[in-house]
């Protein structure tokens, strides 16, 4: 088993946690989230910790397949930075900051569509999808908010997708602890 997977996960207060034998259903404020769980891994609750097992070696004695064995801690880690990325999201959120570069470049969100003006003949036009909501803090900057890890990173990388930066000037779209490298133009 790996060693984030041997890490107990503390509960914050406000968050209840269903364990079952395949699934584990986490309700807190923000709603409520589901994780389906592999053959060979278990998760066990005990008061504000949760803890990750995995199907181990001495089980193979009692006729289980080694292969399966195997197979299941090497989930073990995954599974546990799934859990603690839904626990966090329903307990605080995840918040991610898009800036846009470039002369004319603006952005605005009504009804939960995200209106983009990145130098096209036209308004690039994003419809959020639930789960995700967004607040523009001025004209170039828009914040994405919502209690899902993965949705959130999807959609800020649907959006960035419509003016990538570009490595001359800089100009585009792009996080706000994104690092973007200048080339030197060429010179005569």
């Amino acid at each position: 088993m790996s060693r984030v997977a041997k890490k107990v996960i503390k509960l914050p207060s406000g968050l209840s946690v269903a364990c079952e034998r395949e699934k584990v259903v986490v309700t807190g404020s923000r709603g409520t989230a589901s994780l389906d769980l592999p053959s060979g891994i278990f998760v066990e609750c005990d008061g504000d910790n949760l803890r990750v097992l995995s199907q181990s070696r001495t089980d193979v004695s009692s006729g289980s397949d080694v292969k399966a064995s195997k197979k299941s801690g090497m989930f073990a880690g995954t599974i546990r930075a799934l859990l603690n990325n839904m626990i966090v999201g329903l307990s605080s959120g995840y918040e991610k900051k898009l800036i846009l570069v470039g002369v004319g470049y603006k952005v605005q969100v009504k009804d939960g569509i995200v209106s983009l003006s990145v130098g096209h003949s036209h308004p690039d036009e994003y419809k959020l999808p639930s789960g995700v909501s967004a607040v523009c803090a001025s004209n170039t900057e828009l914040v994405l908010k919502s209690s899902d890890k993965r949705l959130l990173g999807q959609v800020a990388s649907q959006i960035r997708s419509y003016r990538p930066p570009e490595v001359y000037k800089g100009k585009g779209i792009r996080s706000s602890d994104e690092v973007v490298v200048i080339k030197e133009a060429k010179k005569k």
